[in-house]
C-alpha cells in the first residue's frame, strides 16, 4: 500500500525524486499495467487503493486464456519457432497431428508456456518437422503427454485389425460381422462351404479385385486406381510408410529412423549414453560413433 501511494503521486504530478537527489525530475511516461487479480474485489477488501485503480483504469483490455482462442495456436507456434531458431538452422515445423494435439491441450500457463515449449523442442529437435509420436513424454506437460497416449492407443486399435478399419471407411460390413454371417449360412441345412464363400464375396465386394484379369500381368484403368486406394488405406491403418509411385531412397529412410530412435533414447535417459546404449541394444562405443555421425546434441 505504501508503494501504491508513491506510484499514485508520480502519475498525478508526473515528477519523481531519485534517491539522493536534491530536486524532482519531470517524467513523461505511458503506463501499461497488467494483473491476474480482480482489482475491484481487491479495492473492496482494502488491498488496493481505489484512487490508484481509477487512475490506471483508463482503457481496460481483457485477454482471454489461450485455451479459449485455440485458432491463435498455429500462428503462435510458427512465430516462436522462427524466434528461437538458430541462425544456421531452419525453424522447427509442426505436423498436423502435433498441431491438433497442441490445440486440444488446456495451456494452464498460456502463451508463456507455449513459448517455453517451442524453445524446448527447438533445442531437442532443431530444424525438424515434428510429429506427435516423435516427442518424448517426459519433454511434454502431463496433459499433453496424456493426449499423446490416447492418440497412440487409437493408432494401435486401428492397426490391430486394418480390414475392420477398411470396411468402415468403405461403408461395408466389418470382417468379423461377415465371418459370423457366413458361419450361420454354412450351418444351415443344405448349404455348402462354396455357397458360404460366394456369400462372403457378396458381403465384402472390395475383398476381391473387381476389374482384375487373372491371365494378365498388368492392371489398367479403374482397377489400378482402386487397388492403389485400397493399399494406401491399409498402409495408413497400419501406420506404415506408403511407397510413393516414383519410389524412395531406402537408405535415407533407414538413416532417419535410426537417428530418431537414438534421439528418443537420449531424451528418455537425459543424455546418459550407457543407458541409451542398453535401450538400443548397442555397444556404448558404437552408439558414441553414431551420435558423432549424426551430430546429435545430448540433452542438458
Amino acid at each position: 500500500l505504501d508503494m501504491q501511494v508513491k506510484l499514485l503521486r508520480v502519475l498525478q504530478e508526473r515528477t519523481i525524486l531519485p534517491v539522493g537527489a536534491a530536486r524532482e525530475i519531470e517524467v513523461d511516461v505511458r503506463v501499461v499495467a497488467a494483473t491476474h487479480k480482480n482489482l475491484e474485489k481487491e479495492v473492496a477488501e482494502g488491498r488496493f487503493r481505489e484512487d490508484l485503480y481509477y487512475r490506471l483504469n483508463v482503457l481496460p483490455c481483457q485477454t482471454s486464456p489461450l485455451r479459449e482462442r485455440t485458432l491463435d495456436i498455429p500462428d503462435l507456434l510458427a512465430f516462436y519457432a522462427a524466434h528461437y531458431a538458430r541462425s544456421a538452422t531452419p525453424p522447427i515445423r509442426f505436423a498436423s497431428d502435433l498441431t491438433d494435439a497442441l490445440m486440444r491441450y488446456r495451456w494452464p500457463g498460456n502463451v508463456r508456456e507455449l513459448a517455453n515449449l517451442v524453445d524446448r523442442f527447438t533445442t531437442l529437435y532443431a530444424g525438424k518437422e515434428l510429429h506427435l509420436p516423435d516427442i518424448a513424454p517426459s519433454m511434454m506437460p502431463a496433459g499433453l503427454a496424456q493426449i499423446q497416449r490416447e492418440a497412440a492407443e487409437q493408432r494401435r486399435g486401428a492397426s490391430a485389425c486394418p480390414l475392420e478399419v477398411l470396411s468402415a471407411m468403405m461403408g461395408e460390413p466389418s470382417a468379423s460381422t461377415v465371418c459370423a454371417q457366413v458361419a450361420e449360412r454354412a450351418a444351415e441345412p443344405g448349404s455348402s462351404a462354396a455357397d458360404a464363400e460366394v456369400e462372403s464375396d457378396a458381403l465384402m465386394p472390395w475383398r476381391t479385385a473387381p476389374p482384375y484379369a487373372a491371365d494378365t500381368e498388368t492392371v489398367t484403368g479403374d482397377g489400378e486406381a482402386y487397388a492403389h486406394d485400397v493399399e494406401e488405406i491399409i498402409c495408413m491403418a497400419q501406420g506404415m510408410v506408403q511407397l510413393p509411385p516414383d519410389g524412395l531412397a531406402l537408405k535415407d529412410q533407414l538413416v532417419q529412423i535410426e537417428r530418431s530412435l537414438i534421439e528418443q533414447a537420449l531424451v528418455r535417459t537425459s543424455g546418459n549414453v550407457s543407458q541409451s546404449a542398453r535401450l538400443l541394444r548397442l555397444q556404448r562405443t558404437t552408439l558414441i560413433e553414431k551420435i558423432n555421425k549424426y551430430d546429435l546434441r545430448l540433452p542438458g
